[in-house]
């Protein structure tokens, strides 16, 4: 899940630099013909967090065609960009400050992607393949190569998993149900979802680690609290 919402969350800033000017810039330096770099400080923080550096990177608009190298304050190479005509294209690259490659993405418009991201052992982490398409599958996976998350747009299913591969959280978006499982697979919760598949609404009933039934939480159909929280029930019964 955290992954997800990551992605989406730069999904929505490459949005938002399209349409607006960025109140940050950073000054382009030609290292050859088609190549060029920039140094930014405090690159970590920048990458994860703060909106207007990967915004500014997001976008094509005022970059020269060609690569486009990205160094931190160190003058570790981070990133690699490609940009022509004004728009992302080609593979894009991102590397750890010691040097091992932590992503990949490939851009087959400035909208549509596929990228791969990994751990510093070199393990997949993370993989989206159609980004932003109707049928695009969103994965993560643990270092041990088990699946995570993973969210599969065509069929509106959303499922995560334990590090043993267990199935933890099921999500099904369609059918607008949702379960959770335990560690040892007996099931936790179970309840219905509201239409479009993110909030609670009817009877939702939580077990124990033995399967036996626990609690009852009552929810009404114009109820708006988010499916992973428990806010807005109506009625509760505790057996």
């Amino acid at each position: 899940m955290k992954f997800i919402l990551l992605l989406l969350l730069v999904i929505t800033q490459q949005l938002h630099a399209q349409d607006e000017a960025l109140p940050c810039d950073y000054k382009i330096e030609k290292i050859s013909e088609g190549q060029y770099k920039i140094q930014v400080s405090g690159f970590d923080s920048l990458n994860t967090m703060e909106s207007c550096f990967l915004g500014w990177m997001n976008t094509g608009k005022g970059k020269p065609d060609g690569k486009l190298f990205v160094y931190d304050e160190h003058g570790n190479k981070r990133r690699m960009a490609i940009y022509k005509g004004g728009i992302r294209t080609g593979k894009h690259l991102e590397w750890y400050a010691t040097g091992e490659l932590s992503g990949e993405i490939v851009w087959e418009t400035d909208l549509y992607f596929h990228s791969t991201d990994y751990y510093k052992s070199g393990k997949i982490r993370a993989r989206a393949v159609n980004g932003n398409r109707e049928n695009a599958v969103y994965t993560s996976y643990y270092e041990n190569g088990k699946i995570e998350n993973e969210t599969n747009e065509a069929q509106r299913i959303e499922r995560s998993y334990y590090e043993t591969g267990q199935l933890k959280m099921e999500r099904m978006e369609l059918r607008r149900t949702y379960k959770e499982w335990h560690a040892n697979g007996k099931l936790k919760i179970t309840g219905s979802l509201g239409e479009g598949g993110w909030t609670r609404t009817g009877k939702w009933l939580y077990y124990d680690k033995n399967g036996k039934l626990i609690r009852e939480l009552w929810y009404k159909e114009e109820n708006e609290s988010w499916y992973g929280g428990e806010e807005g029930f109506y009625k509760e019964i505790r057996f």
